[in-house]
């Protein structure tokens, strides 16, 4: 692992190793500009270009498609044909930031330190937003996004007898790579309507290559008699020490499952996705201005055309901005880097527009393309009504739906206090797993808006530190 070290002179500090992340360094390095890429990560990619922990022959994850990985070496090339101004640090967690100078705390080879930065380019990502459901800890019960870190990155088979329940294009994506890995994918569970994807086709059409794309993922789920049903879902999953049965039923079209049609389903895994939610934690504890989009990853930072926060010298930009895709978040990593150029005076704002033109043009037809989706994958209220009075919601404090319900009868009505009468998003994890669910519970419960519940708020350090990290000796 390289050594961390401070610049002689503060630079542009990235923080995540994604396809913004590095999009934004090599924009920066073509202008002459040195940065510094953060990422807690073995290696760079971010998720959608993970990879391996272990030697391939291939020198990258067997089961992405070639599309994926000419992607990546692409970009990762050409980050290191300019490897003398751009300086990255793996397997670095960002903790936040002290106080109000311009240094961002890190853990990085057991010891805690500080980086000086001239500006801050959160490229964070998303994670997947996490649904309760009865059973939703027992082992072999995964996101899919976990089960595709263990075929991408570990090249590790999570089990043999595959479902996959949830929303969105991720399933057709990782039901494809589990079938490659050798697992059998013994159904796709999609929660939208056939019916509403249909609907979207002109909204499609505006990027026909990643629609063909999509097309080609169906392609192959037909040929390997994989079924796909549309409205269908998770009811439950059954085990006892580890998931041996799954229940689906049809949802209705808020997504309530419809019981008298449920069936069980024997399986030794379940991967399930439900959607995703920006990581903001280091721009909330930063004290930018955040707003609350239920349909785009929930809440995200304010920014302007060039990805300012309304903190000044703090960019963001991919999923943390906004959840739209990698392509998006490549585009979005070009135009905070100009951000940046142009409030340092390294371009003018004339120039930069010119740069831009084409990269905005793109990002007006992906985001159109995208905005195709909601329809179909966007969370409905209906799973809300999944978990059971003993279902764990926060799996850090092991706090039950009978626990928040008991709470919100004695008058709780916004997050913080539920959160101080139940400790729901006290862990650990501070409220990743639980947040979203808890929050739109709330919501529906109260009848109060998504302003007025508010968020859980993230607290310094943002990831579990050892007292002798912080003493400096890393042991």
């Amino acid at each position: 692992m390289k050594t961390l070290q401070n610049p002689t002179s503060p630079c542009p500090v990235i923080i995540g190793g994604g396809p913004a992340g590095i999009s934004a360094a090599i924009t920066l390095a073509e202008y002459g500009i040195n940065s510094i890429i953060l990422d807690e990560n073995p290696t760079l990619g971010g998720a959608i270009f993970r990879q391996p922990t272990k030697n391939t022959l291939l020198g990258h994850s067997p089961v992405l498609d070639k599309k994926t990985t000419d992607r990546a070496d692409y970009l990762l090339k050409k980050l290191h044909s300019h490897e003398d101004r751009i300086a990255v640090y793996t397997r670095t967690q960002v903790l936040g930031q002290l106080g109000d100078n311009n240094a961002i705390t890190v853990l990085h080879d057991g010891k805690v330190t500080e980086i000086f930065y001239s500006a801050l380019l959160v490229c964070t990502g998303c994670y997947e937003r996490s649904q309760p459901f009865p059973g939703w800890t027992l082992p072999g019960v995964m996101s899919v996004g976990g089960m595709q870190l263990q075929v991408k990155s570990n090249l590790v088979r999570p089990g043999h007898r595959i479902a996959l329940t949830g929303t969105g294009p991720l399933l057709l994506v990782a039901a494809k790579q589990l079938h490659e890995a050798g697992m059998e994918v013994i159904g796709v569970y999609e929660a939208g309507q056939k019916s509403d994807l249909y609907g979207e086709i002109p909204a499609l059409l505006s990027d026909t290559p990643l629609m063909f794309d999509g097309l080609k993922y169906l392609i192959f789920l037909k040929q390997k008699k994989i079924p796909l049903h549309y409205g269908w879902g998770i009811v439950e999953a059954r085990g006892v020490d580890e998931v041996s049965e799954v229940v689906v039923a049809p949802y209705d079209e808020e997504w309530n499952p419809i019981l008298g049609k449920r069936k069980a389903i024997k399986v030794d895994s379940l991967a399930v996705n439900y959607g995703f939610t920006s990581r903001t934690e280091i721009t909330q504890q930063l004290g930018c201005t955040h707003s609350y989009h239920p349909n785009r990853g929930g809440l995200k930072p304010d920014v302007d055309k060039w990805q300012r926060s309304d903190r000044q010298s703090v960019y963001t930009a991919g999923d943390a901005s906004g959840v739209y895709g990698s392509y998006v978040a490549e585009i979005e990593g070009k135009i905070a880097a100009h951000g940046y150029l142009i409030d340092s005076g390294h371009t003018n704002e004339s120039q930069a527009n010119l740069s831009c033109a084409p990269l905005r043009n793109d990002l007006k037809r992906l985001i159109k393309f995208q905005h195709g989706f909601n329809k179909l994958s966007s969370p409905k209220e209906g799973l809300l009504t999944l978990p059971d009075k003993e279902t764990v919601i926060c799996r850090c404090e092991n706090v039950t739906l009978g626990k928040i319900d008991h709470a919100i009868a004695q008058g709780i009505g916004d997050i913080t206090k539920l959160k101080m009468a139940t400790r729901a998003g006290m862990g650990d994890c501070q409220g990743k797993n639980c947040g979203d669910f808890c929050h739109n519970y709330l919501v529906k419960k109260s009848g109060r808006s998504h302003v007025e519940i508010g968020n859980l708020k993230p607290r310094f350090p943002l990831a579990p530190v050892t007292f002798s990290a912080f003493a400096g000796t890393g042991e």
